[in-house]
């Protein structure tokens, strides 16, 4: 369950903790923003991979506390006898 063994729950693999720093500085705003949360990869069916974070985000200039989710994945097919690779963000 720790250390070299990925930790692992039905679909959900490797939990992560996740921390994040942005500074913004442009001619409307200065800012800096912090976001935490955790992040998973889940196993699932035809996806190559598929991340999942949830963090929670301080931003300034938002009177109340906000969220981020951010999802991503790969996606691998056939056609006209070549191999695509479809990644989203």
């Amino acid at each position: 369950m720790c250390g070299d063994q990925p930790l692992s729950f039905g679909v959900f693999e490797d939990f992560f903790l996740m921390g994040k720093f942005d500074h913004v500085h442009n001619k409307q705003v200065t800012k800096n923003t912090c976001l935490a949360g955790l992040s998973t990869n889940l196993d699932l069916a035809g996806i190559v991979f598929f991340k999942l974070s949830l963090l929670a985000r301080n931003d300034p200039t938002i009177t109340e506390h906000t969220q981020q989710t951010s999802p991503s994945w790969n996606y691998l097919f056939t056609f006209g006898g070549e191999n695509i690779s479809i990644d989203f963000f």
